[in-house]
């Protein structure tokens, strides 16, 4: 069990890890430099951080480096003073770093709020942090069967983000809101369940999709609906978002009007999973994407009309996809229709708040019984609380010892490639055929692991999914495509770009630098497997996608996300990117 002070400590240097990586990635000095004049601390392995806006700089002893910034450092960190070098704690370090960032802020009044501001969200995230670590070191042992393993693999990502400087933030969250409704802690909780008259409902259905919930009104809820409201559809939301409804307004009105009627909680358990607003219900076999007026991280955690729409265009056009042909060892668990509240009466910037406040997305789940359960990509990278080793690296030697062979470069190299068979093969593919691409970043990202092996992946979430809009104008008069004015729809270009940040650098840059740290294979002969992966499945695809594969290869910079910019500079909803060196590039 990991003690409290333990558990700070763990906190302390996964944040500073966090927000000195993504200042190193976003600045484009890329990794802690050599020093003239190292701290005697770092035993001459100290490098340093230079923070030259501000002119400081910080030391630290590296013990990875990685190609795309996953770095990791030992114990310690110095700051520069004019006689030397002196200890620098977390907090110390976190004021530094986010300095360096605010210094770019020319209005002083707007630096200091957002400098005070980001600030207070990065110990925030530290202390949520150090409670979700120490309930991971008090946990029970890894759970055997599939249900527990899956649950436990969407509940135990402690640390968050790799790239982000508040991973943990959850403003909206009290205390006590976290014990009730975290995932980390092992909430469960049941659904709070709307009546709704059809004339205050939206909803949208892919194909012959059954919304009506499999949820039992009780009879003391029953004696809230008048005999006409009976048969009203049920509408379900997360217990916090119903408490913050009833204080909306335009909510407010349709209660007292008695076009809505909250039933209070109904129906069975649900589980949060790692996006925390989404939850899994297991009875039901399906997943449901509630509204949550919390921000998570960079986003407040609600359902835009928008983004309604393209999960359910691209459900629609994948769903036509898979009746010609599955893609063995590889499913995209689509989204089956969404249903929200929209009073009458309501302008249109009015309305389409509150469908974004109440709308539930009905969402396909794996099958656990079909064999071993699908596991959150996000949990298998993150080291083990008081363990330090990634999951994925039991994974690997758990394969290498049923075959007999040491887990060496050989072996990772070949686990590697049977990964991508079921992962970035099939993503690319999609795209290259399909004209889809998938937000497939690595908490999106589901990986059955059968004796250590990955045999298939799951992808989820399409509300951040894009359409080629050049490719659906090829598919010809016979294919079901979006309508021409659909959100899912994007130019050429940006699709790939999207595909380049979150399937290679979001997604397999996080599992290669993982594997490289964690098993001690160089990562360079891991992107040399991915490379060749790139490379025979360029062979077999037709132009121009063949093309989109080569340039991706080659390309001298792959795109990614400015997180610690895009918070400082309250950008959550339209962030910033930079360029980061291609390590697929020769």
């Amino acid at each position: 069990m990991l003690e409290s002070n333990e558990a700070r400590r763990t906190a302390e240097a996964a944040s500073v890890e966090r927000l000195v990586n993504t200042y190193l990635r976003e600045s484009g000095i890329g990794a802690p430099v050599p020093l003239a004049d190292p701290p005697p601390a770092g035993r001459g392995r100290a490098m340093g951080v230079p923070l030259p806006a501000t002119g400081e700089c910080l030391a630290v002893v590296p013990e990875y480096r990685s190609a795309l910034g996953h770095h990791r450092y030992g114990p310690g960190w110095w700051r520069a003073t004019g006689a030397g070098w002196e200890p620098a704690g977390a907090g110390g370090v976190a004021e530094l770093v986010v300095g360096e960032v605010a210094a770019e802020e020319a209005d002083a009044g707007r630096r200091e709020r957002r400098q005070r501001a980001l600030l207070a969200q990065v110990a925030d995230s530290v202390a949520r942090t150090t409670r979700y670590v120490s309930a991971a070191a008090r946990a029970p042992s890894a759970p055997t069967s599939p249900t527990g393993a899956f649950l436990a693999a969407e509940q135990g990502i402690s640390t968050g983000h790799p790239f982000h400087p508040t991973p943990k933030s959850a403003e909206g969250f009290s205390e006590d809101d976290l014990a009730r409704y975290a995932p980390e802690l092992g909430a469960v909780f049941s659904l709070h369940w709307f009546a709704v008259a059809p004339a205050a409902l939206v909803e949208e259905r892919v194909g012959g999709a059954v919304l009506d919930p499999p949820v039992t009104v009780t009879a003391s809820a029953r004696r809230r609906l008048r005999p006409d409201q009976v048969d009203w559809p049920l509408l379900p939301v997360h217990p916090w978002q119903a408490a913050h409804l009833a204080r909306v307004p335009a909510l407010e009105a349709a209660i007292d009007g008695g076009t809505v009627v909250p039933l209070g909680p109904l129906g069975r358990a649900v589980h949060p999973t790692s996006s925390v607003r989404t939850v899994w219900d297991p009875g039901a076999g399906i997943f449901r994407k509630l509204a949550l007026d919390v921000r998570i991280t960079n986003f407040v955690r609600v359902n835009p009309p928008d983004q309604l729409r393209r999960s359910v265009d691209v459900s629609r056009l994948l769903a036509g996809h898979r009746s010609r042909g599955a893609r063995p060892g590889f499913t995209v668990l689509l989204e089956r229709g969404y249903r929200a509240l929209a009073p009458a009466g309501l302008d249109d910037d009015a309305r389409r708040s509150v469908v974004a406040s109440s709308a539930a997305v009905w969402r396909d789940a794996p099958d656990l019984a079909a064999g071993p359960a699908p596991l959150v990509l996000a949990a298998l990278l993150e080291p083990a609380a008081g363990a330090g080793e990634p999951p994925v690296a039991g994974a690997v030697r758990r394969a290498a010892e049923d075959a007999g062979v040491p887990a060496g470069g050989s072996f990772v190299r070949h686990w590697l490639r049977r990964y991508l068979g079921v992962s970035l093969v099939p993503l690319v593919r999609l795209l290259a055929e399909e004209g889809v691409g998938l937000e497939a970043h690595a908490q999106n990202t589901l990986v059955t692991l059968d004796g250590g092996w990955p045999v298939h992946v799951h992808v989820r979430d399409l509300e951040g999914a894009s359409i080629d809009r050049d490719h659906a104008g090829r598919a010809g008069p016979h294919a079901a495509g979006p309508p021409a004015d659909s959100p899912a729809l994007y130019p050429t270009d940006e699709v790939w770009r999207r595909f380049a940040y979150y399937v290679l650098v979001n997604h397999v840059g996080h599992l290669v630098a993982t594997l490289g740290w964690s098993l001690g294979v160089a990562e360079e002969q891991l992107w040399a497997e991915v490379r060749r992966a790139l490379e025979g499945l360029g062979d077999r695809l037709p132009e121009p996608a063949a093309g989109r594969v080569r340039a991706l290869l080659d390309a001298p910079a792959l795109p990614a996300k400015a997180n610690l910019r895009s918070r400082f500079r309250e950008r959550g909803e339209d962030p910033l990117y930079v360029d980061v060196p291609n390590p697929l590039s020769r």
